[in-house]
């Protein structure tokens, strides 16, 4: 401009980090003339407006993205506060939960479909078992299904996934929980179950008689001199019809449960006793593999269903060969232990291989009904374990499984040494 032959330029500072510049024009001089001191706290107030400003415009489109993308997911997204309180939701989840809207800060434990959940079975959640409890308490899951019984009757299903909020001073600062609506699988799933409960049941009968002749067969040309004898044909055809006739009892021990007809029978049994027998039981089939028993004592009585305990016993024993490399060494301990609830006294068993291991995204889901591990070999309906966790329940007990990578798995069953009032 005319006049003005000299500039001075300010730095506009935030922090010592430069968010621009004041440039000042004026006469000769100017630059002496200026009085920087009182200036300069003047320029990093604008320096810091300016750097504030930036900073909001850079939050609200991240904002804007993380919207985008939450609003894109099929499922339904929940985010909650530590206290419980809801501080996200998506349309989705707004959908399944039947909200128009959902009110910023509503407590999760307001909305029916998040409190008012049952088991597959039908039975009422306690509210530790609530996906958003779980979550809140530290719990990382995955396709926990529910159910909630509507005031109609009418029944829906949900398969919930969630995990906790952690800060970076390891403090749960909330939880994340995701939601879809499997009414329509289940529907399918209940129609496949009574389909295979009435092909068990008809094929049971014929399966039975056909492992009586093959056993009569293999009897007789065990008995027969010469060389003509086919033992290893009459072997293998013995062996697979007492396979199929598992998987058909299998079924029906499903059917039985689905009835709530499936009876445990007690007496006092010797629980390391039952362990050798079976591990006896297995010895021929385990193909190089070393069986092992580890007790404290030659005795631990308890009150049980023996055939129930029995087949968890050989399911889980049966799935450690079956995944453990040739020349390893597959363990059954028996020991003495107590009940966490209560303190009473019980017994552990715990079943370890050496085999692959089993990721943690699948720990929860083995024991569901009809699971089979993604890349695991192995002949099976996926029920050993369904059925060894319910037969275990039923006496009161528990099961889980300790895991790595890598590193082999062991399955651990607890069983109070008393049979469970009620």
């Amino acid at each position: 401009a005319a006049g003005m032959v000299e500039a001075a330029y300010l730095p506009l500072l935030a922090g010592g980090t430069v968010t621009g510049v004041l440039a000042l024009f004026g006469e000769v001089n100017l630059n002496r003339s200026l009085d920087k001191d009182m200036l300069m706290p003047i320029c990093n107030q604008v320096g810091f407006a300016i750097a504030n400003v930036r900073l909001y415009e850079d939050s609200q489109r991240e904002r804007r993205k993380l919207h985008t993308v939450v609003e894109s997911i099929a499922e339904g997204v929940l985010l909650c506060d530590r206290h419980g309180r809801l501080t996200l939701a998506n349309q989705a989840a707004q959908e399944l939960i039947d909200e128009a809207v959902l009110s910023f800060e509503t407590p999760l434990a307001s909305i029916p479909e998040l409190y008012d959940l049952r088991d597959l079975d039908g039975n009422p959640l306690t509210p530790d078992d609530l996906p958003f409890t779980r979550a809140l308490r530290g719990d990382t899951f995955y396709d926990y299904r529910l159910m909630r019984r509507k005031p109609d009757g009418s029944e829906r299903f949900f398969s919930f996934t969630g995990a906790p909020a952690i800060n970076e001073q390891g403090e749960v600062e909330g939880a994340v929980i995701t939601l879809r609506d499997i009414t329509a699988n289940q529907k399918v799933q209940r129609a496949k179950d009574e389909f295979l409960a009435v092909a068990a049941h008809e094929l049971r009968s014929p399966l039975a008689a056909v492992r009586s002749y093959a056993d009569l067969l293999l009897r007789r040309e065990q008995q027969r001199e010469g060389d003509a004898r086919d033992l290893h044909g009459l072997t293998i055809l013995t062996q697979q019809v007492s396979h199929m006739l598992r998987l058909v009892d299998n079924l029906l021990d499903v059917s039985r449960l689905d009835a709530g007809q499936f009876d445990l029978q007690y007496q006092t049994v010797n629980l390391v006793t039952l362990a050798q027998q079976v591990i006896d039981q297995q010895r021929p089939s385990a193909n190089n593999r070393e069986l092992l028993l580890e007790t404290e004592a030659p005795e631990l009585w308890i009150s049980c269903d023996a055939m129930r305990i029995r087949q968890v016993l050989t399911n889980l024993l049966n799935n450690a060969i079956k995944y453990s490399p040739a020349g390893s060494v597959v363990s059954v301990r028996v020991r003495s232990a107590s009940l966490p609830a209560n303190n009473a006294p019980a017994a552990l068993i715990s079943v370890s291989d050496q085999g692959p291991g089993i990721p943690a995204s699948e720990q929860e889901r083995v024991f569901q009904r009809y699971y089979r591990s993604p890349g695991r070999r192995g002949e099976g309906l996926g029920l050993g374990l369904y059925l060894s966790r319910e037969i275990v329940q039923l006496h009161g007990g528990q099961i889980w499984i300790e895991s790595h990578e890598g590193q082999g798995s062991t399955f651990m069953v607890l069983l109070p040494i008393e049979r469970p009032q009620g």
